[in-house]
Protein backbone atom coordinates (compact mmCIF):
# COMPACT_ATOMS: atom_id res chain seq x y z
CA UNK A 1 0.00 0.00 0.00
CA UNK A 2 1.47 3.17 -1.02
CA UNK A 3 0.13 6.24 0.70
CA UNK A 4 2.03 9.19 -0.30
CA UNK A 5 0.47 8.56 -3.77
CA UNK A 6 -1.74 11.36 -1.91
CA UNK A 7 0.47 13.66 -2.54
CA UNK A 8 -0.14 14.06 -6.36
CA UNK A 9 -3.96 14.51 -5.62
CA UNK A 10 -6.74 17.23 -4.83
CA UNK A 11 -8.37 17.35 -1.22
CA UNK A 12 -11.22 15.28 -1.97
CA UNK A 13 -8.89 13.00 -3.82
CA UNK A 14 -6.45 12.37 -0.94
CA UNK A 15 -9.70 12.22 1.40
CA UNK A 16 -10.94 9.14 -0.94
CA UNK A 17 -7.60 7.49 -1.09
CA UNK A 18 -7.01 7.98 2.68
CA UNK A 19 -10.75 6.21 3.00
CA UNK A 20 -9.85 3.43 0.35
CA UNK A 21 -6.37 2.73 2.38
CA UNK A 22 -8.39 3.00 5.82
CA UNK A 23 -10.59 0.39 4.85
CA UNK A 24 -8.07 -2.14 3.07
CA UNK A 25 -5.78 -1.75 6.08
CA UNK A 26 -8.50 -2.45 8.43
CA UNK A 27 -8.95 -5.80 6.50
CA UNK A 28 -5.38 -6.42 5.61
CA UNK A 29 -4.14 -5.96 9.30
CA UNK A 30 -2.73 -8.89 11.08
CA UNK A 31 -5.17 -9.67 13.89
CA UNK A 32 -2.40 -11.37 15.74
CA UNK A 33 1.15 -12.89 15.80
CA UNK A 34 0.79 -16.67 15.34
CA UNK A 35 3.65 -17.23 13.13
CA UNK A 36 6.98 -15.78 11.83
CA UNK A 37 5.43 -15.24 8.89
CA UNK A 38 2.58 -12.66 10.32
CA UNK A 39 5.41 -11.49 12.56
CA UNK A 40 7.18 -10.19 9.22
CA UNK A 41 3.82 -8.98 7.94
CA UNK A 42 3.54 -6.95 10.78
CA UNK A 43 7.09 -5.92 10.36
CA UNK A 44 6.44 -4.63 6.92
CA UNK A 45 2.94 -3.13 6.98
CA UNK A 46 3.50 -1.27 10.66
CA UNK A 47 5.02 2.12 9.19
CA UNK A 48 2.08 2.40 6.51
CA UNK A 49 -0.35 1.11 9.45
CA UNK A 50 0.60 3.84 11.59
CA UNK A 51 0.77 6.76 8.85
CA UNK A 52 -2.78 6.26 7.78
CA UNK A 53 -3.98 5.60 11.83
CA UNK A 54 -2.89 8.96 12.46
CA UNK A 55 -3.96 10.53 9.05
CA UNK A 56 -7.58 9.17 9.67
CA UNK A 57 -7.65 10.61 13.46
CA UNK A 58 -6.77 13.80 12.11
CA UNK A 59 -8.94 14.57 8.57
CA UNK A 60 -11.95 12.28 9.21
CA UNK A 61 -15.10 13.55 11.07
CA UNK A 62 -17.30 10.47 10.44
CA UNK A 63 -17.99 8.58 13.44
CA UNK A 64 -17.55 5.34 11.65
CA UNK A 65 -14.35 6.65 9.68
CA UNK A 66 -13.32 7.33 13.65
CA UNK A 67 -14.18 3.67 14.96
CA UNK A 68 -12.23 2.33 12.34
CA UNK A 69 -9.02 4.80 12.78
CA UNK A 70 -9.05 3.89 16.68
CA UNK A 71 -9.88 0.28 16.50
CA UNK A 72 -6.78 0.37 13.99
CA UNK A 73 -4.45 1.67 16.73
CA UNK A 74 -5.81 -0.87 19.34
CA UNK A 75 -4.89 -3.55 16.28
CA UNK A 76 -1.21 -2.14 16.10
CA UNK A 77 -1.08 -1.74 20.16
CA UNK A 78 -2.23 -5.34 20.93
CA UNK A 79 0.17 -6.90 17.87
CA UNK A 80 3.33 -4.83 19.60
CA UNK A 81 2.43 -6.19 22.88
CA UNK A 82 2.15 -9.89 21.66
CA UNK A 83 5.70 -9.56 20.21
CA UNK A 84 6.89 -8.65 23.58
CA UNK A 85 7.07 -4.66 22.61
CA UNK A 86 5.41 -3.20 25.22
CA UNK A 87 7.15 0.19 24.90
CA UNK A 88 6.13 0.53 21.37
CA UNK A 89 2.84 -0.40 22.32
CA UNK A 90 2.08 1.85 24.85
CA UNK A 91 1.35 4.80 22.22
CA UNK A 92 -1.16 3.11 20.11
CA UNK A 93 -3.18 2.08 22.44
CA UNK A 94 -3.42 5.92 24.09
CA UNK A 95 -4.10 7.20 20.79
CA UNK A 96 -6.97 4.30 20.57
CA UNK A 97 -8.01 5.63 24.06
CA UNK A 98 -8.72 9.21 23.43
CA UNK A 99 -10.62 8.41 19.79
CA UNK A 100 -12.89 6.13 21.70
CA UNK A 101 -13.69 8.22 24.74
CA UNK A 102 -14.10 11.03 22.50
CA UNK A 103 -16.74 9.04 20.19
CA UNK A 104 -18.00 7.01 22.92
CA UNK A 105 -17.64 8.75 26.20
CA UNK A 106 -16.13 7.18 29.52
CA UNK A 107 -18.54 4.68 29.58
CA UNK A 108 -18.57 1.92 26.91
CA UNK A 109 -17.00 -1.32 26.67
CA UNK A 110 -14.47 -0.25 23.42
CA UNK A 111 -13.08 2.28 26.58
CA UNK A 112 -13.25 -0.40 29.29
CA UNK A 113 -10.91 -2.66 27.11
CA UNK A 114 -8.45 -0.29 25.65
CA UNK A 115 -7.98 0.53 29.78
CA UNK A 116 -7.54 -3.26 29.93
CA UNK A 117 -4.84 -3.44 27.30
CA UNK A 118 -3.04 -0.07 28.75
CA UNK A 119 -2.95 -2.02 31.88
CA UNK A 120 -1.71 -5.34 30.80
CA UNK A 121 1.01 -3.10 28.89
CA UNK A 122 2.16 -1.26 31.98
CA UNK A 123 2.56 -4.34 33.84
CA UNK A 124 5.00 -5.28 31.41
CA UNK A 125 6.48 -2.42 31.67
CA UNK A 126 6.68 -3.18 35.26
CA UNK A 127 4.87 0.32 35.61
CA UNK A 128 2.72 -1.14 38.71
CA UNK A 129 0.79 1.74 39.63
CA UNK A 130 -0.25 2.63 36.55
CA UNK A 131 -0.75 -1.06 35.86
CA UNK A 132 -3.51 -1.21 38.53
CA UNK A 133 -4.76 2.63 37.64
CA UNK A 134 -5.33 1.51 34.41
CA UNK A 135 -7.55 -1.97 35.31
CA UNK A 136 -9.22 -0.57 38.09
CA UNK A 137 -10.84 1.99 35.59
CA UNK A 138 -12.16 -0.72 33.10
CA UNK A 139 -13.44 -2.12 36.30
CA UNK A 140 -15.50 0.51 37.07
CA UNK A 141 -16.71 0.76 33.58
CA UNK A 142 -18.06 -2.86 33.33
CA UNK A 143 -19.64 -2.28 37.19
CA UNK A 144 -21.32 1.46 36.43
CA UNK A 145 -22.54 0.24 32.92
CA UNK A 146 -24.41 -3.05 34.43
CA UNK A 147 -23.99 -5.21 37.41
CA UNK A 148 -20.18 -5.91 36.67
CA UNK A 149 -20.62 -10.08 36.84
CA UNK A 150 -19.49 -10.67 33.26
CA UNK A 151 -16.71 -12.36 31.34
CA UNK A 152 -14.65 -8.97 30.68
CA UNK A 153 -14.83 -8.09 34.41
CA UNK A 154 -13.67 -11.61 35.04
CA UNK A 155 -10.39 -10.81 32.86
CA UNK A 156 -10.19 -7.78 34.14
CA UNK A 157 -10.32 -9.09 38.25
CA UNK A 158 -7.58 -11.90 37.01
CA UNK A 159 -5.22 -9.22 36.15
CA UNK A 160 -5.72 -7.35 38.71
CA UNK A 161 -4.23 -10.45 40.47
CA UNK A 162 -1.44 -10.74 38.21
CA UNK A 163 -0.13 -7.39 39.68
CA UNK A 164 -0.59 -8.32 42.80
CA UNK A 165 1.50 -11.39 42.45
CA UNK A 166 4.13 -9.58 40.66
CA UNK A 167 3.87 -6.65 44.38
CA UNK A 168 4.22 -9.59 46.60
CA UNK A 169 1.43 -9.32 47.80
CA UNK A 170 -0.31 -13.05 46.60
CA UNK A 171 -2.68 -13.52 49.11
CA UNK A 172 -4.52 -10.11 47.89
CA UNK A 173 -3.71 -12.02 44.28
CA UNK A 174 -5.41 -15.02 45.13
CA UNK A 175 -8.44 -12.78 45.92
CA UNK A 176 -9.28 -11.87 42.38
CA UNK A 177 -8.61 -15.36 40.90
CA UNK A 178 -11.23 -16.94 42.51
CA UNK A 179 -13.39 -14.27 41.91
CA UNK A 180 -12.49 -14.28 37.86
CA UNK A 181 -12.76 -17.98 38.32
CA UNK A 182 -16.10 -17.86 39.79
CA UNK A 183 -17.46 -15.61 37.21
CA UNK A 184 -15.52 -17.54 34.49
CA UNK A 185 -17.99 -20.51 35.65
CA UNK A 186 -20.93 -18.97 34.96
CA UNK A 187 -20.08 -17.08 31.85
CA UNK A 188 -17.68 -19.27 29.86
CA UNK A 189 -17.84 -22.73 28.56
CA UNK A 190 -15.27 -24.99 30.81
CA UNK A 191 -12.65 -24.79 27.83
CA UNK A 192 -12.43 -21.27 27.66
CA UNK A 193 -8.94 -20.12 27.54
CA UNK A 194 -9.77 -17.41 30.27
CA UNK A 195 -10.66 -20.15 33.08
CA UNK A 196 -6.81 -21.68 31.81
CA UNK A 197 -5.09 -18.35 31.92
CA UNK A 198 -6.97 -18.12 36.01
CA UNK A 199 -5.97 -21.90 36.72
CA UNK A 200 -2.81 -21.37 35.53
CA UNK A 201 -2.42 -18.04 37.93
CA UNK A 202 -3.72 -19.71 40.67
CA UNK A 203 -1.08 -22.48 40.19
CA UNK A 204 1.34 -20.13 40.38
CA UNK A 205 -0.04 -18.29 43.66
CA UNK A 206 0.64 -22.05 45.17
CA UNK A 207 3.95 -22.19 43.40
CA UNK A 208 5.02 -19.19 45.06
CA UNK A 209 4.02 -20.55 48.58
CA UNK A 210 6.31 -23.74 48.01
CA UNK A 211 3.48 -25.98 46.83
CA UNK A 212 4.15 -27.58 43.85
CA UNK A 213 1.99 -30.44 43.84
CA UNK A 214 -0.71 -28.49 44.12
CA UNK A 215 0.67 -25.86 41.61
CA UNK A 216 0.84 -29.01 39.19
CA UNK A 217 -2.36 -29.88 39.52
CA UNK A 218 -3.53 -26.15 38.23
CA UNK A 219 -0.85 -26.25 35.74
CA UNK A 220 -2.15 -29.66 34.42
CA UNK A 221 -5.42 -28.40 34.18
CA UNK A 222 -4.69 -24.79 32.69
CA UNK A 223 -2.50 -27.16 29.88
CA UNK A 224 -5.55 -29.45 28.86
CA UNK A 225 -8.13 -26.42 28.55
CA UNK A 226 -5.40 -24.65 26.28
CA UNK A 227 -4.84 -27.73 23.98
CA UNK A 228 -8.47 -28.16 23.79
CA UNK A 229 -9.23 -24.63 23.16
CA UNK A 230 -6.22 -22.94 21.75
CA UNK A 231 -4.41 -25.96 20.04
CA UNK A 232 -0.76 -27.31 20.49
CA UNK A 233 0.50 -24.22 18.61
CA UNK A 234 -0.97 -21.52 20.52
CA UNK A 235 1.92 -19.04 22.09
CA UNK A 236 -0.45 -19.72 25.49
CA UNK A 237 0.23 -23.09 25.09
CA UNK A 238 3.72 -22.36 25.46
CA UNK A 239 3.31 -20.79 28.65
CA UNK A 240 1.46 -23.69 29.99
CA UNK A 241 4.62 -25.75 28.46
CA UNK A 242 7.07 -23.88 30.30
CA UNK A 243 5.30 -23.38 33.70
CA UNK A 244 4.85 -27.13 33.88
CA UNK A 245 8.62 -27.32 32.72
CA UNK A 246 9.39 -24.93 35.94
CA UNK A 247 7.14 -27.32 38.34
CA UNK A 248 8.94 -30.67 37.07
CA UNK A 249 12.28 -29.45 37.53
CA UNK A 250 11.40 -28.05 41.24
CA UNK A 251 10.43 -31.65 41.93
CA UNK A 252 13.78 -32.86 40.55
CA UNK A 253 12.00 -34.85 37.61
CA UNK A 254 14.48 -33.15 35.02
CA UNK A 255 13.20 -35.61 32.38
CA UNK A 256 9.40 -34.45 32.69
CA UNK A 257 11.23 -31.09 33.43
CA UNK A 258 12.99 -31.30 29.70
CA UNK A 259 10.60 -32.44 28.40
CA UNK A 260 8.09 -29.64 28.45
CA UNK A 261 10.64 -27.45 28.18
CA UNK A 262 11.43 -29.10 24.67
CA UNK A 263 7.87 -28.47 24.14
CA UNK A 264 8.17 -24.62 24.87
CA UNK A 265 11.35 -24.09 22.52
CA UNK A 266 9.91 -25.59 19.30
CA UNK A 267 6.79 -23.86 20.24
CA UNK A 268 9.00 -20.16 20.43
CA UNK A 269 10.90 -21.61 17.60
CA UNK A 270 7.77 -21.62 15.08
CA UNK A 271 5.75 -18.83 16.42
CA UNK A 272 8.27 -15.84 17.29
CA UNK A 273 11.42 -17.29 15.22
CA UNK A 274 14.95 -18.04 16.76
CA UNK A 275 15.51 -14.37 17.64
CA UNK A 276 13.28 -13.40 19.93
CA UNK A 277 13.37 -12.67 23.70
CA UNK A 278 10.64 -16.19 24.21
CA UNK A 279 12.89 -18.05 22.29
CA UNK A 280 15.92 -17.22 24.67
CA UNK A 281 14.37 -17.84 28.00
CA UNK A 282 13.10 -21.18 26.94
CA UNK A 283 16.58 -22.08 25.37
CA UNK A 284 17.89 -20.77 29.40
CA UNK A 285 15.29 -22.84 31.09
CA UNK A 286 16.74 -26.01 29.21
CA UNK A 287 20.22 -24.87 30.15
CA UNK A 288 19.10 -24.74 33.66
CA UNK A 289 17.89 -28.88 33.77
CA UNK A 290 20.72 -29.78 31.95
CA UNK A 291 22.98 -28.35 34.37
CA UNK A 292 20.70 -29.89 37.07
CA UNK A 293 21.42 -33.32 35.60
CA UNK A 294 25.31 -32.50 35.85
CA UNK A 295 25.54 -32.22 32.10
CA UNK A 296 27.64 -29.39 31.74
CA UNK A 297 28.54 -29.05 28.04
CA UNK A 298 24.59 -29.25 27.10
CA UNK A 299 23.94 -26.45 30.18
CA UNK A 300 26.55 -24.65 28.48
CA UNK A 301 25.38 -25.10 24.61
CA UNK A 302 22.35 -23.86 25.39
CA UNK A 303 23.07 -20.81 27.76
CA UNK A 304 25.30 -19.33 25.08
CA UNK A 305 22.48 -19.72 22.73
CA UNK A 306 20.10 -17.44 24.78
CA UNK A 307 22.64 -15.05 25.16
CA UNK A 308 23.33 -15.00 21.52
CA UNK A 309 19.72 -14.34 20.99
CA UNK A 310 19.70 -11.80 23.75
CA UNK A 311 22.29 -9.99 22.32
CA UNK A 312 20.60 -9.77 18.83
CA UNK A 313 17.34 -8.68 20.27
CA UNK A 314 18.88 -5.96 22.60
CA UNK A 315 22.54 -5.42 21.17
CA UNK A 316 25.59 -5.84 22.88
CA UNK A 317 25.01 -3.87 25.72
CA UNK A 318 21.63 -4.13 27.78
CA UNK A 319 20.77 -5.12 31.14
CA UNK A 320 18.96 -8.47 30.57
CA UNK A 321 22.34 -9.35 28.87
CA UNK A 322 24.11 -9.17 32.63
CA UNK A 323 23.06 -12.24 33.78
CA UNK A 324 22.74 -14.16 31.03
CA UNK A 325 26.61 -13.40 30.47
CA UNK A 326 27.07 -14.26 34.79
CA UNK A 327 25.38 -17.16 33.50
CA UNK A 328 27.56 -18.25 30.85
CA UNK A 329 30.64 -17.30 32.94
CA UNK A 330 29.29 -19.53 36.15
CA UNK A 331 29.07 -22.65 33.54
CA UNK A 332 32.61 -22.35 32.28
CA UNK A 333 33.94 -21.80 36.07
CA UNK A 334 32.22 -25.45 36.73
CA UNK A 335 33.95 -27.20 33.52
CA UNK A 336 37.36 -25.79 35.05
CA UNK A 337 37.58 -23.02 31.91
CA UNK A 338 38.47 -20.16 34.32
CA UNK A 339 39.38 -17.74 31.71
CA UNK A 340 36.27 -17.82 29.88
CA UNK A 341 34.50 -17.80 33.02
CA UNK A 342 36.16 -14.75 34.49
CA UNK A 343 35.83 -12.83 30.47
CA UNK A 344 31.86 -13.47 30.67
CA UNK A 345 31.30 -12.92 34.70
CA UNK A 346 33.81 -9.61 34.48
CA UNK A 347 31.27 -7.76 31.54
CA UNK A 348 28.18 -9.11 33.41
CA UNK A 349 30.08 -6.92 36.21
CA UNK A 350 30.65 -4.14 33.55
CA UNK A 351 26.69 -4.27 32.85
CA UNK A 352 25.78 -4.25 35.98
CA UNK A 353 27.55 -1.52 37.48
CA UNK A 354 26.68 1.03 34.32
CA UNK A 355 22.73 0.25 34.55
CA UNK A 356 22.45 -0.27 38.24
CA UNK A 357 25.46 1.02 39.88
CA UNK A 358 27.64 -0.02 42.94
CA UNK A 359 24.90 -1.39 45.53
CA UNK A 360 22.55 -3.30 43.12
CA UNK A 361 22.23 -6.99 44.31
CA UNK A 362 23.42 -8.02 40.77
CA UNK A 363 26.50 -5.95 40.97
CA UNK A 364 27.17 -7.27 44.05
CA UNK A 365 26.42 -10.83 43.57
CA UNK A 366 28.65 -10.22 40.64
CA UNK A 367 31.60 -9.02 42.25
CA UNK A 368 31.15 -12.09 44.75
CA UNK A 369 31.55 -14.71 41.55
CA UNK A 370 34.11 -12.81 40.22
CA UNK A 371 36.35 -13.45 43.22
CA UNK A 372 35.02 -17.34 43.93
CA UNK A 373 36.05 -17.55 40.17
CA UNK A 374 39.53 -15.99 40.69
CA UNK A 375 40.04 -18.01 43.81
CA UNK A 376 39.37 -21.39 42.41
CA UNK A 377 41.37 -20.57 38.99
CA UNK A 378 44.40 -19.93 41.10
CA UNK A 379 43.99 -22.94 43.53
CA UNK A 380 43.67 -24.97 40.17
CA UNK A 381 46.98 -23.53 38.95
CA UNK A 382 49.18 -24.70 42.20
Amino acid sequence: MIVHKELHMNEDRKTQWLDLCLGMMCDYFPKGISSQASKERFSQIIPHALEIAEKSAKLFIKREKLISAGNLFSDIGCTYRQMGQYTQALGPHEKALLIREDIYGKLHPDVAMTYHNMGYVYYNLENHALSLDCYRKALEIHYRMDSGDNADTASTYNNIGMVYDRLGDHKKALGYYRKALELEGQFLNENHADIARTCNNIGYFHRELGDHLKALEYYKQALDIKVRSLGEDHPSTGTAYNNLGYIYKSLNDHEKALEYYQKDLALCRKVYGDEHPDTAISYNNISGVFRAMDDRQQALAHCERALEIKKKVYGEFHPDLAISYNNVGRLYAELGSFPQALEYCRIALKISLDFYGEEHQYSKHFRQNIAVITNAAAKHTT
